[in-house]
């Protein structure tokens, strides 16, 4: 399945989970939100990967 992060700084991570669905660790400097996107409407937010 396809996933979209969407970081409140800017930043945008993207990609496919793999089978072990282990998402990526994603650091930030501090207490941060961000949003996240699945399939098909992580696919219409496009990829910055």
């Amino acid at each position: 399945m396809f996933y979209r992060i969407e970081i409140n700084d800017g930043r945008v991570f993207s990609g496919t989970v793999p089978e072990n669905g282990e998402m990526p660790r994603i650091g930030t400097a501090g207490p941060d939100s961000y949003d996240v996107y699945w399939g098909d409407e992580a696919l219409a937010r496009g990829d910055d990967e």
